[in-house]
């Protein structure tokens, strides 16, 4: 019983990473497309990506 509790709390674990790297994915992209919006206004060198 106790390793199945283990294997569930280690898949929650595992969706809650999975989660947040999507999540911090997304706001990279979008970031990303702002400042690509906004590039004329700014030097190339802060052009990272």
């Amino acid at each position: 019983m106790s390793g199945l509790l283990h294997t569930f709390i280690k898949f929650k674990i595992l969706k809650l990473s999975l989660l947040s790297a999507l999540s911090a994915g997304i706001v990279l992209t979008l970031i990303a497309k702002e400042m690509r919006k906004k590039k004329n206004g700014y030097s190339r060198r802060i052009n990272f990506f």
